[in-house]
């Protein structure tokens, strides 16, 4: 409160005499060992779907439309939220620092989707390209595919480099900044697929790809990243 007085040039600003910090007593607790056992072990297996848009943004009439069912994502799955205490800081050290992710990551996300067994079954992976860091993403799928038993197949390009999307103000602008950053470079299987990103921002950049993949004959695309970046910093 002192320092909120202080903020706000408050003239009563004296310590209050009645908070831990002003008296000098702090309740501080130890945590049962098995309560923080259990705390990983939730941070570590629990489930967070990757859902794909439904809507898009229709400059040319200026409303929202339906994306077509047959264009859309099926519900994936993400491993971890961005930087989280369990595996979400091994995820930011293999991003930011080591520009590699930990063998650790891939036996799990391989344990996550053999758990998970989406239905149809994929038969082939491939995965969202980056031009500025081009082979972080690219070796995660094809680690992943290797686990899985699985082919990996490269099959989205892309165009241009466009600002991340974290940094656009709406979904709209979001969507905006991803139309027409894709293309695909080879034949496409009719067959259901899994594409892999390691950080799921808004959405908008894995429903793009998938609907670049869906209108080149592949079957259902299952969305399937290291982390989702809700509430990233």
């Amino acid at each position: 409160m002192r320092f909120l007085a202080n903020l706000l040039d408050d003239p009563a600003d004296e310590p209050c005499g009645l908070c831990d910090n002003c008296r000098g007593e702090y309740d501080r607790r130890e945590l049962p060992v098995e309560l923080l056992a259990d705390a990983e072990r939730f941070l570590l297996k629990r489930p967070i779907e990757i859902a794909g848009k439904k809507m898009y943004f229709d400059e040319a009439v200026g409303a929202r439309r339906k994306i077509p069912a047959a264009e859309q994502l099926e519900p994936g799955r993400a491993l971890s939220i961005w930087g989280d205490a369990g595996w979400g800081q091994l995820v930011r050290d293999g991003k930011l620092r080591d520009g590699r992710f930990d063998d650790r990551l891939i036996d799990a996300l391989a344990e996550l989707i053999a758990e998970w067994k989406p239905e149809p079954a994929p038969a082939w992976i491939t995965a969202v390209p980056s031009l500025r860091r081009p082979e972080l993403v690219f070796s995660l799928a094809e680690r992943l595919a290797d686990q899985l038993g699985l082919p990996f197949l490269p099959l989205i390009s892309k165009a241009d480099e466009r600002p991340v999307q974290r940094s656009q103000q709406n979904s709209a602008h979001q969507q905006s900044n991803v139309q027409g950053a894709f293309t695909v470079v080879g034949e496409v299987p009719p067959t259901p697929a899994i594409l892999v990103d390691d950080v799921a921002d808004s959405g908008w950049t894995m429903t793009e790809v998938g609907r670049v993949l869906r209108r080149a004959g592949s079957g259902p695309v299952y969305p399937v990243a290291l982390a989702s970046s809700v509430g990233r910093d």
